[in-house]
Parts: C-alpha cells; sequence; structure tokens
C-alpha cells in the first residue's frame, strides 16, 4: 500500500458526502419520523456518491464499504489509489 494522496476537490466533495451518510443515523434518534428522515437523507447522501464517482471508483468503494462506514471507504477508495 502506498502514502495517501491528498483529495482532490471532488474527492472531497465525496468524502463530504460520506460523512452526511453516516452522520443520518442521529436523525434516526427521533421517535416516528426519525428513521424516515435518516433514510431519505442516506439515500440522497448516497445517490450523490453514486454520482460523482466513476464506476471503478464506486466498485471499489462498494467492497470496501462491506466492512467500513462510508466516510472511511471512501477515503480508502480516493486516498489510498494503488497502481
Amino acid at each position: 500500500m502506498r502514502l495517501p494522496t491528498a483529495p482532490s476537490k471532488r474527492d472531497r466533495k465525496v468524502i463530504g458526502h460520506g460523512i452526511g451518510e453516516d452522520l443520518t443515523i442521529v436523525p434516526g434518534f427521533i421517535p416516528f419520523l426519525g428513521s424516515v428522515v435518516a433514510d431519505a437523507l442516506a439515500d440522497t447522501h448516497h445517490a450523490e456518491i453514486k454520482k460523482l464517482l466513476s464506476s471503478s471508483e464506486y466498485s471499489k468503494f462498494a467492497e470496501y464499504n462491506k466492512a467500513l462506514p462510508t466516510t472511511p471507504a471512501l477515503v480508502r477508495t480516493l486516498c489510498f489509489k494503488e497502481g
């Protein structure tokens, strides 16, 4: 594995959406409507992530996201590129 690279402007935007998706757990603590709001926010952030990533980046992200929360999976995908 190589040393991490500084994220580009696009990468920072994607990681920001990852943080937003991870923080959607907070509205989920509100009774009744919280889970609906949390699901809508998570879906919105995930759609933006999918739109901003290339297909190869998204497949890597999906692989890492199985074991990691969204933000660490995106950082691993975008800042620790192999090759």
